[in-house]
């Protein structure tokens, strides 16, 4: 945290805008790995109005699918909604994949609880993107969202191997040493 904050001052005086908005996610995701989601919140709406200014679509999306992982945190699941599948859309819409699939994650995520078929469509959709963009981390989480949603369904064959390969990937990464495993 202490280094995020020199980091962000150092953007502050030297006005650079868009690494001001980058500590500033930083930040937030700090302050949410701590519990502290008011302080993500803000943090995260500071950056979302700096890439709103400097008219960066890839940075808003950033912000948005941020924000939108707050909101569903603090169980405001329509906002969550409304930004996530707008952080969606720009992604798309602009061509970040890599963005793309950790929205489908939070995606998922969220819908797990109301539409379980929704949530799969889009955990798979994850799941495809990530193994071809090579993101392990995405992978993971979405083999084993669509191990929970398999389980919750019945399907427990198919829940034990999407968990086993959830599980195998993660396993690779601490391995690693990726600690954001």
């Amino acid at each position: 945290e202490h280094l995020i904050k020199s980091a962000l001052s150092l953007s502050r005086n030297t006005h650079r805008l868009n690494e001001e908005a980058v500590q500033l996610n930083n930040l937030g995701i700090v302050y949410r790995q701590k519990g502290n989601l008011i302080d993500a919140e803000n943090v995260f709406a500071k950056a979302l109005s700096i890439d709103k200014k400097l008219g960066s679509p890839e940075g808003k999306a950033y912000d948005l699918r941020n924000l939108g992982i707050n909101f569903f945190l603090r169980n405001d699941l329509e906002l969550a909604q409304r930004t996530l599948e707008e952080a969606l859309r720009l992604s798309r819409e602009i061509g970040n994949q890599y963005n793309e699939v950790q929205t489908l994650v939070a995606l998922g995520t969220l819908f797990e609880r109301k539409t379980p078929t929704i949530s799969l469509e889009l955990f798979r959709e994850a799941t495809e993107k990530a193994l071809i963009l090579k993101i392990p981390e995405a992978t993971w989480q979405s083999y084993f969202g669509q191990g929970r949603i398999q389980q919750s369904l019945g399907r427990v064959q198919e829940a034990q191997t999407l968990y086993a390969n959830a599980i195998s990937i993660a396993q690779e990464l601490t391995r690693r040493g990726d600690v954001g495993s």
